[in-house]
Formats: C-alpha cells, sequence, structure tokens
C-alpha cells in the first residue's frame, strides 16, 4: 500500500498487485542429425526414443527435474531421408523451446534382381557354317527401395571355356561363344555401394554334321568282281 498525507494531515492511499513470473524461455541442445537404418525392403527408418540423444537444456526458473521433453513424431513412426525430429521442452510455466534433427537413412540391403537367369545351364547348337553361337546378352534388371537405377551401375563379365580370367563386356549386345560351357555374371549397386551379383552359364554344342566328299571315279568289275 500507498499512502499520501497533506499539510491538513488528510491522507490518501492506493494499493497495487505484483505478479511474479517465468518470462524466459527454456535452453535445449540436440544434434543437428540423425541416422536410421532402413526397415527391409524398405528406404525408410522407424523413430525410436531421442530424447537422449538431448546434448544439453535448462532454465532460469525451473529445476531440470521438473522440465518436460517431448518429441515430435511419436516413436514408432516412418521416417525418411530429410524428414526433421523436434524435440521440445517446457517448463512450469509452460514457456517451450526446440531443437531439431534432420534424419538420414541406412540402408544396408542390396539390389534384388528382377530376371536372373541362375538355375540349370541351357544348351545352345552352333550357328549354320560356323563352330561358335553369337549369344544375346540378356538385359539383367534389379529393384533397390533407396536407388530407383540400380543398371546405372552395372558391369558384366564372361568366364569363357577353357580361359580362366573373366572378360569385361559390359554393353555388349551378343557375343560369339565357342563350343564348351560360359560362365556369366552381372554385378549391380546401388547408390550405397550396396552389391548384388547374379551368375548363370550356357552350353555351345555342335550339331551340325559333318559333309563327305567322295571322289569322282568309275571303276570296272570282271566277272568275279575283281576289279580290271
Amino acid at each position: 500500500f500507498y499512502t499520501a498525507t497533506d499539510s491538513s494531515g488528510n491522507t490518501a492511499t492506493c494499493s497495487f498487485e505484483v505478479i511474479s513470473g517465468d518470462y524466459e524461455d527454456p535452453t535445449i541442445i540436440c544434434p543437428g542429425t540423425i541416422d536410421l537404418s532402413a526397415q527391409s525392403g524398405t528406404c525408410s527408418g522407424l523413430v525410436g526414443d531421442v530424447l537422449g540423444m538431448v546434448l544439453n537444456f535448462g532454465d532460469n526458473c525451473t529445476a531440470d527435474a521438473d522440465l518436460v521433453l517431448s518429441q515430435s513424431p511419436a516413436i514408432g513412426s516412418p521416417l525418411n531421408t530429410g524428414d526433421v525430429i523436434s524435440i521440445t521442452v517446457t517448463d512450469l510455466w509452460g514457456r517451450t523451446s526446440t531443437c531439431a534433427m534432420t534424419v538420414g537413412i541406412i540402408d544396408s540391403e542390396p539390389p534384388v534382381f528382377d530376371n536372373c537367369p541362375g538355375g540349370a545351364t541351357p544348351i545352345l547348337f552352333s550357328d549354320p557354317g560356323t563352330c561358335s553361337h553369337l549369344y544375346p546378352i540378356p538385359v539383367i534388371e534389379s529393384t533397390d527401395a533407396c536407388d530407383g537405377d540400380t543398371e546405372s551401375d552395372r558391369r558384366t563379365f564372361l568366364l569363357e571355356d577353357g580361359n580362366p580370367i573373366w572378360q569385361d563386356i559390359t554393353g555388349q549386345v551378343d557375343h560369339a561363344l565357342a563350343l564348351g560351357v560360359h560362365q556369366f555374371r552381372d554385378v549391380h549397386r546401388d547408390d550405397i555401394g550396396n552389391m548384388a551379383e547374379c551368375f548363370w552359364s550356357v552350353e555351345v554344342r555342335d550339331n551340325i554334321a559333318p559333309v563327305a566328299i567322295c571322289q569322282s571315279d568309275s571303276v570296272t568289275l570282271g566277272g568275279s568282281g575283281d576289279r580290271k
């Protein structure tokens, strides 16, 4: 209360109420990024409990034990590369501060082949007039949850029968194969470097009969069958 008194002793009184409060936001610091492992067959990761990743938080009026931390999105939410996880600290006066972490996805799954020949070795036959078969190189395709173009890093190799060295035939449309069993290998990599290999083989056989050439000659036989 405040009282004012004049020289004649007259007085007047006024009063006002003082309300104390916290007008300063709490502080919070968290890492700028977080890596999540991709779920099988997807390029998304599930967010876990990330409150423990907070590096520091505090408030000028609220004790640390009374500060409340919360995260968004909730635990178990699927996230992709570039998504953001926010952590918020709230003091007893309802004042808040937020820090954010940008999501990165760890992809550990290799591409999956769609049409790897594999299995039994097909038997091919030499082309007419040759002792080899012109084999059309199949286009092997693959898919990857995190890389829509795994064929861009595709390599094709050939191990010909009798040759111990794998040849790089990437980009060839076809290849002349001699008689024998030949092995092929296609290698696909995704953007992260995860690699998948497809193996198959073909056998080339000769099914062209030899050509017999007889000399033109006349033989005269006697009555006993002897040549005269």
